[in-house]
């Protein structure tokens, strides 16, 4: 019977043409394989009703050889019922390239005891372009999982968001995927293509079908055909909860033959599903046909404040598809371009490439940014006047990335006898991973503003209409009070052009900008006259009484006339009155750490934002997600001295949204906001052993960066911060200002400069004096540091950081050799000892300038992290937490989610050593670095879904609960989490779960956790460039220990030496015991080695000891 069953279906499918006879390509598994491979079964079978197998972990099928092109389908169709979720891939073989991650589309198994219909879509993802050679199926990754799949199909045009649009999937006499009643039904022989459409008999009569994702909301297309009476279509919209929120129909008229409908209708911020619904109309008119439905997503939600008008790009941010996810790579485009004859009026190109790029046009190299730091943030305007020939042109960039994101943009414009030619990048470019191909389709990644580069400088190119604008008749307001905004009433004369126009109205005094805005809807037409709606300027607060001048531009447009410009008299406003900082008080209750401010208890629960957006704030708000962490650039000191307007200015933005707010200022002082400074201090640079100063920063950047051991520089900065604070404490703001949070170095996070790309420093003088200020500090006298080094030429006024050849060879196997190379090993413990210092230094400023209310912390710790990293893993400078622990000065440290492991089903993990916080009475904050379903590349751990981010978030909550820590919530202030209404809701339902959970339940006793304990001290003792054990010492242990079910707790070894609660433990794991001290030795024979405790230790014991290499402490 089943065998049957499956044949109708299939001949059923084999008849769904849409015209062409390549539309569909079935393999029908109850026939048989049909040259399809197993692999990774634990067993299967053929039966009627087609492939039954069990998986093992990674299982798949391999396609027999296709050989089509490409565009020949656009979806992969997968009857098949799982007896769990999970996750699963297509890898594409093309282009004569094996399958490979880098051809790999994700999809999503849900658990079902009926046969269900997968639409996979194909076309733009990664691989999918060219000649296909062959696919890999895998169902479903976990092992141990039921699968039976009835058929796999390829095919060519599909319904976009309900399964089957053509009604043709119907298997028993019911179809897969509509719910039909009240005599609705899906007949054959009246359909407008293919076999079968659906038919509403009655009054009664209603179909619906669920949409496979309304995730991205927006606006959603619905169109297809219809004949007979009057029916309306629409969509009902649910919550999470599943509550219908929004219903929505549109009529569709009666008529007598086939005729097409086309609504748009869109989805409440809320909306987690959707559901298309066909019903009748009013009264019953006659019996109504319907079929070639098709839902689109044509226009998504916004998770940010909209960008207000002006010209922007048209191009598309374009990238080679295999390398999508890949970093260091390059990338070759290609384009020809035909010319028209000579004259040209113009022939220009802008173009911008993350990271860098050459162009070539006609085989000479034109223009180059390879090299220059963040130059994708710079779009080159290239005249092409001398390059182009009548004709043909050829085009060709290269394209290089370092790491993260990677894009080319590019716009060409012709323009001759007043008619306009346009190029832009988009998927009519080629792509190839070479210089001579293969070439292949560029994949098409969004349109500007799209993420991660957000709005992108844009230069107008060719003719610009003229436009002549004033002040309206009410004229510019004489007088304005500081701290308000003004409103700046505009007119324009005669037509307006047919193109975007940006206006700008800017605050000027003396030269200087004070302000600037741009009017939201640009310039708008009402009753055929331009108007400018709602251009308010703002005011600072801080400005003094007297004379400023407002400067209006339109962008865009040839501004006839030139600036308008306008005076007005700035009265200022009374003096703002000082108040204290917030009292900040860390308390242990039940063992865990919380946070009292101004006597009342604060749930820890923080977003960080690195710039305001009123959307993100205000939702923000509506969770009661008040602890704020905000971004400070410049944070008041400039070139020309101190000026704090745009810190008050940041801080009433966010203060005016949302009053209850307590903000963490985060500021860096990298020095990459005062270029001017590190440009005048050459004495205070990092420098390579060679004496170069251009050094490796954050994702292949290199530039002038200040050295750690530069006097000057910790001066300079530790003065601007004192002066930040003391002028804070003049404001209204500091009562709401809670915390500091000072950065330094690699992505803010402290990493010593050039540690990431594998360079060593310092060998500045500056560097060099501060290794010998702490070797006196260690050794004190010169015989102590001769007798350590084993060397009589050295004493401390000349002692030099080791060479580059010294540090990056160990001579003991893999570890350092403490006989031969203590001077290497001596500026290894620098290396963590001086970010530890200064860190401490800078809390200690935070402390006295404000007697002690505020909090300080930073990004520091990241001990199960970074041990196994090469080369990062020692010039990270993060392996001394325990003087941070011990500080008085410090409160918290944050770290992010364990990239490797932060995907839907991942385990992810923390970086610290969670439980040590705690038990030290500090603050930790895991800052949930996720990628939600809205970051627009694949990879990184993205969920396709909302209710993938979800699932994501409550992960986030069920570790940190466990771990007894708080989260931080970061999304690059691009709104990927803080600018979705669910995902907020979301957090603030952990929030209420947070604040009445977290301090009332008990914990269970030490002895039924394992104790996991990993030794900070003991990096720097073997070979920073190849690290033990790939991975499995410590970092890929917390995704084993996750996945095990143990509960366990992870703490330093200072830790256990110091809490003797601690011994409570039955079981402890020592992860990295390499570098244990007699006194330790000791500790653990007497206290850790008891009669009834279980005790691990991964690797040799004790092997790192004074007198050199030994395997004594294991025996």
């Amino acid at each position: 019977m089943m065998r049957c069953r499956c044949l109708y279906l299939l001949l059923v499918l084999s008849c769904v043409v849409f015209g062409a006879e390549n539309d569909i390509r079935i393999w029908d598994f109850s026939q048989g394989l049909q040259g399809w491979k197993p692999g990774d079964w634990e067993s299967y079978e053929i039966t009627p009703e087609g492939f039954k197998g069990v998986t093992k972990y990674d299982c798949k099928l391999m396609s027999p050889d296709l050989g089509f092109d490409a565009s020949a389908y656009d979806t992969l169709v997968v009857a098949m019922k799982t007896s769990k979720n999970g996750h699963g891939e297509v890898f594409v073989g093309s282009n004569g390239r094996p399958l490979s991650d880098d051809r790999m589309i994700q999809h999503f198994a849900t658990a079902s005891d009926e046969l269900k219909l997968s639409f996979i879509p194909l076309a733009g993802g990664r691989g999918w372009e060219g000649k296909i050679d062959g696919i890999r199926f895998d169902a479903l990754n976990p092992a141990g999982v039921e699968v039976t799949i009835a058929f796999l199909a390829l095919v060519k045009g599909n319904s976009g968001l309900i399964a089957d649009g053509d009604f043709e999937y119907f298997l028993d006499g019911k179809s897969l995927e509509w719910k039909l009643k009240g005599g609705a039904e899906i007949v054959t022989g009246r359909a407008l293509k293919g076999l079968r459409s659906l038919r509403l008999n009655k009054a009664e009569s209603m179909a619906t079908c669920r949409l496979s994702d309304v995730s991205f909301l927006g606006k959603f297309r619905v169109r297809g055909s219809s004949r007979g009476g009057s029916l309306f279509v629409g969509i009902d919209f649910s919550g999470i909860d599943g509550n219908v929120l929004k219903s929505s129909r549109s009529l569709v008229r009666g008529r007598g033959d086939w005729g097409e409908f086309d609504f748009t209708f869109e989805a409440p911020e809320r909306a987690f599903t959707g559901v298309l619904c066909v019903e009748p109309a009013g009264d019953w008119e006659s019996a109504i046909d319907v079929d070639c439905l098709v839902v689109e997503n044509t226009e998504h939600g916004m998770i940010r404040e909209s960008l207000p008008v002006r010209p922007r790009w048209k191009a598309s941010w374009i990238w080679e598809p295999s390398t999508l996810t890949a970093d260091d790579c390059v990338a070759w485009f290609r384009k020809t371009i035909t010319v028209p004859e000579k004259p040209w009026d113009v022939a220009v190109m802008q173009v911008t490439c993350d990271d860098s790029f050459a162009l070539h046009v006609n085989g000479r190299q034109v223009a180059s940014t390879h090299g220059i730091p963040d130059a994708w943030r710079t779009p080159l305007l290239l005249d092409l006047s001398k390059e182009l020939r009548v004709g043909d042109n050829d085009l060709l960039i290269e394209c290089q990335d370092k790491t993260s994101a990677q894009g080319l943009l590019a716009e060409i414009v012709l323009e001759r006898d007043g008619k306009r030619y346009e190029w832009l990048t988009g998927s009519d470019w080629e792509a190839s991973t070479g210089r001579e191909g293969p070439w292949v389709a560029s994949h098409v990644i969004g349109r500007v503003p799209c993420s991660p580069w957000l709005d992108v400088p844009y230069a107008v190119m060719g003719t610009r209409p003229g436009l002549s604008v004033e002040f309206a008749e009410a004229g510019l307001p004489k007088r304005v009070v500081a701290g308000r905004r003004l409103l700046v009433p505009l007119r324009f004369k005669g037509a307006i052009p047919d193109v975007p126009i940006g206006v700008k109205a800017t605050l000027v005094r003396d030269g200087k900008v004070l302000s600037e805005s741009w009017a939201r809807n640009g310039v708008e037409v009402v009753d055929g006259f331009g108007v400018v709606n709602g251009l308010n300027l703002p005011v600072p607060s801080s400005l003094a009484s007297g004379e400023a001048v407002v400067e209006v531009e339109c962008v865009g447009v040839n501004q006839l006339g030139g600036i308008l410009r306008g005076k007005v008299e700035v009265e200022a406003r009374d003096r703002l009155q000082g108040s204290e900082f917030a009292k900040t008080k860390l308390e242990r209750v039940n063992g865990i750490t919380r946070l009292r401010v101004d006597g009342k208890l604060l749930e820890p629960t923080q977003l960080l934002l690195n710039r305001p957006d009123e959307r993100q704030q205000g939702n923000a708000k509506e969770a009661r997600a008040h602890l704020l962490g905000i971004g400070l650039s410049q944070f008041g000191f400039y070139e020309d001295g101190f000026d704090y307007t745009k810190v008050d200015e940041k801080l009433e933005s966010f203060l005016a949204i949302d009053p209850d707010a307590y903000l963490i200022l985060n500021f860096t002082l990298d020095t990459s906001h005062h270029r001017w400074w590190i440009e005048a201090h050459p004495e205070a640079r990092c420098r390579h052993e060679n004496g170069n100063d251009d050094i490796g920063a954050y994702s292949g950047n290199h530039g002038w960066l200040p050295s750690y051991g530069s006097e000057v520089w910790r001066d300079t900065f530790t003065d601007a911060l004192r002066r930040l604070i003391r002028h804070l404490k003049t404001t209204p703001y500091a009562k709401r200002i809670v915390g500091f949070h000072p950065c330094m170095g690699i992505s803010w996070e402290w990493f010593h400069w050039g540690s990431q790309s594998n360079e060593c420093v310092d060998y500045s003088e500056c560097g060099q004096a501060d290794f010998r200020r702490w070797l006196r500090d260690k050794y004190k006298a010169d015989e102590a540091l001769r007798v350590a080094w084993g060397r009589e030429d050295v004493d401390l006024t000349l002692a030099k950081v080791p060479s580059e050849t010294r540090r990056r060879k160990s001579e003991a196997g893999m570890f350092y050799d403490i006989k031969t190379q203590r001077d290497v090993l001596d500026y290894h413990d620098y290396q963590h000892d001086v970010v530890a210092d200064t860190i401490i230094h800078l809390g200690k400023v935070v402390k006295e300038e404000t007697g002690g209310r505020s909090l300080c912390g930073t990004y520091y710790g990241y001990t199960m992290h970074l041990p196994e990293s090469v080369f990062f893993c020692q010039g990270s400078g993060h392996f001394r937490l325990v003087k941070l622990l011990e500080s008085p000065y410090i409160d918290y440290c944050v770290s992010p989610v364990s990239y490797g492991h932060r995907q839907v089903g991942g385990t992810a993990g923390t970086m610290m050593a969670p439980w040590t916080y705690n038990l030290n009475g500090k603050l930790m904050w895991n800052q949930a670095d996720l990628r939600t379903h809205w970051y627009a590349p694949e990879g990184f751990g993205r969920p396709k879904t909302v209710q993938g981010s979800i699932a994501c978030m409550r992960r986030e909550l069920a570790r940190n609960l466990a771990e007894g820590n708080a989260i931080q919530w970061y999304d690059f202030s691009i709104g990927w989490t803080m600018g979705d209404k669910r995902l907020m809701d979301e957090v603030a339902r952990q929030k209420n779960i947070l604040s009445t959970e977290r301090y009332k339940v008990k914990d269970w006793p030490e002895k039924d956790y394992l104790l996991v304990v990993v030794d900070e001290l003991a990096m720097g003792c073997w070979d920073v460039s190849n690290p033990p054990y790939e991975l499995q010492l410590i970092y890929e242990q917390r995704k084993y220990l996750a996945e095990s079910g143990v509960p366990w707790r992870a703490v330093l070894m200072s830790d256990l030496l110091k809490h003797k609660e601690l011994l409570k433990h039955q079981a402890i794991l020592f992860l990295n015991p390499f570098k244990l001290t007699s006194e330790q030795v000791d500790f653990l024979k007497k206290n850790v080695l008891c009669k009834g405790r279980m005790v691990g230790f991964m690797g040799p014991v004790g092997i790192f000891q004074e007198t050199g290499l030994s395997t004594s402490v294991a025996e």
